[in-house]
């Protein structure tokens, strides 16, 4: 059955479901009201959060609204003693939420939750409701599936090699804890704990690489739960490691280092050396390729907005028209990541960034609120979210929950500490705001957000100074509106394109 309600994102919910929905809305009218033994100020807060969302129609479109309910319910006292009227709570929200998403597995998280109370016969009144909802809801969606293995499961290694620059990707089907160490002058152990190999892999194996820096993969079977996935290159630089969900897997980027002329020292020469002879000269500033990221595409819609307007659309079109000004004015290369409507996950957006030498990145997004009367522009880099409302729009970029959005910031954080293009991404984030001040919010009422941080996946792998600009919101009614308008979708164009060349402007000056 397609899924519907991406994460975070508005939906629109076809007519073939309206029978589980009927059904399903029998259900929830059954059930019973919370009971008074369990105490009211604990739950209070978690009670608050689900009225709210029954009342409103706008937020139950979004998945975070829910899953707040859900967390604020597993946070009190009641939930930690394993009550079960708290436990059924949470089991409703799931069942509710699954007539918006269609997605079986929250269907199987209400089971889950059910079952938890079917195991407990002191409650009597629960336990039968419990033992009703499980059956109606294996009805719809079959018997509970075969338990996993108990740890994540490394199904397959993909990888990219280019002269300079390598990607290793290991997929797996949860996440799991690891660590990176450098096991050798030329190899990175990749350490995966609580880990099995899969099918592709039930022995150790070796993968052969030819005519690139990387010369092998090895993945191994250490323990019973511990799994080393070993790259080995003929010359070893910097690497960067992140982990991304949907699906889970772990991206190691690695800078593959030059081989440098040795010059033949003539006879009594130090043996040391020459250090200065070993590092590369200063590289000379010039950007020739720009790389233009419309987001989301294909079955991805975006945000959806005022009157079903969705964001992979405007991006697209916006993106477009920028690709035509650089051209036109500025001489320069553009690749787009998409120029039509077409799926491309986020990291590899990055790779084909990287693996093109772009020497810009700009990712281009639509944003949205449950508030409708959010409004305005802003631009952000890497790093720290500015604030919650940060992590906010980065979740729903990245396709992930708040949590797994702070939980790949803490990922980020050390890494960037020492990556030099963090500081040309906050001049080229605040000259890019600046030029939406002057040639957008001056024609069209609107506000300027300003310059922030968030941890974007699109943004982490990039070799290059990298921004991702939020052009309006498609969920105000007014720029809802605008966004229709060629007219402002060529305003918007003509800011990124002014803030491009305004960066170039600074940067060549200072070069």
């Amino acid at each position: 059955m397609k899924r519907l309600l991406h994460p975070h994102r508005l939906f629109f919910y076809p007519m073939r479901f309206i029978f589980p929905i009927l059904i399903l809305s029998v259900i929830v009218a059954a059930m019973p009201t919370a009971s008074p033994a369990i105490a009211a100020e604990d739950i209070k807060e978690a009670d608050a959060c689900r009225d709210g969302l029954r009342a409103a129609p706008e937020r139950k479109k979004f998945r975070d609204n829910w899953e707040k309910c859900v967390q604020k319910y597993k946070e009190t006292r009641a939930f930690k003693q394993n009550d079960g009227q708290v436990l059924f709570e949470i089991a409703r929200l799931y069942q509710e939420l699954y007539l918006y998403s269609d997605r079986k597995s929250d269907l199987q998280k209400a089971r889950e939750h059910y079952q938890k109370i079917s195991q407990k016969p002191s409650e009597p009144s629960l336990w039968n409701e419990a033992q009703r909802q499980i059956n109606r809801i294996e009805a719809l969606v079959g018997q509970a599936p075969a338990p996993k293995p108990a740890g994540a499961v490394l199904s397959n290694i993909r990888h990219w090699a280019y002269p300079d620059y390598t990607r290793v990707v290991i997929d797996l089907d949860r996440p799991a804890l690891f660590r990176v160490e450098k096991s050798s002058p030329t190899s990175l152990t990749v350490r995966l704990s609580d880990a099995v190999l899969g099918e592709l892999f039930k022995k150790n194996r070796s993968i052969a690489v030819k005519d690139a820096p990387l010369k092998q993969i090895e993945a191994k079977q250490k323990e019973e739960n511990t799994v080393d996935v070993v790259l080995t290159f003929k010359q070893l630089g910097s690497h960067k490691v992140i982990p991304l969900s949907d699906p889970d897997r772990v991206v190691i980027d690695v800078t593959n280092v030059e081989k440098k002329t040795v010059t033949t020292r003539a006879k009594g020469e130090s043996a040391e050396p020459d250090v200065m002879a070993l590092l590369p000269p200063p590289p000379l500033f010039t950007i020739k390729t720009i790389m233009i990221d419309p987001g989301h595409g294909g079955k991805d819609p975006g945000a959806i907005g005022v009157n079903g307007l969705e964001e992979k659309e405007v991006v697209l079109d916006v993106s477009l028209r920028l690709k035509k000004m650089i051209e036109k004015k500025l001489k320069k290369k553009v690749i787009m990541t998409r120029d039509q409507d077409v799926f491309i996950p986020l990291d590899e957006r990055t790779l084909m960034a990287n693996a093109q030498k772009a020497d810009l990145f700009i990712s281009v997004h639509a944003n949205a609120s449950p508030k409708r009367n959010t409004q305005g522009v802003e631009v952000y880099f890497l790093g720290r979210a500015t604030d919650d409302r940060a992590i906010e729009v980065a979740a729903r970029e990245n396709a992930t929950s708040e949590k797994a959005a702070r939980d790949f910031q803490e990922v980020i954080l050390n890494d960037l500490e020492r990556d030099f293009n963090m500081n040309a991404s906050l001049e080229l984030a605040h000259i890019t705001e600046g030029a939406f001040v002057d040639h957008l919010i001056s024609k069209y009422p609107t506000t300027s957000l300003g310059v922030k941080r968030a941890p974007f996946y699109v943004l982490a792998h990039t070799n290059m100074p990298a921004i991702l600009a939020e052009i309006s919101f498609l969920t105000h009614p007014a720029e809802g509106k605008r966004l229709r308008s060629a007219a402002y979708r060529q305003k918007i164009a003509e800011s990124l394109f002014r803030g491009i060349e305004r960066y170039l402007d600074s940067a060549q000056a200072d070069s």
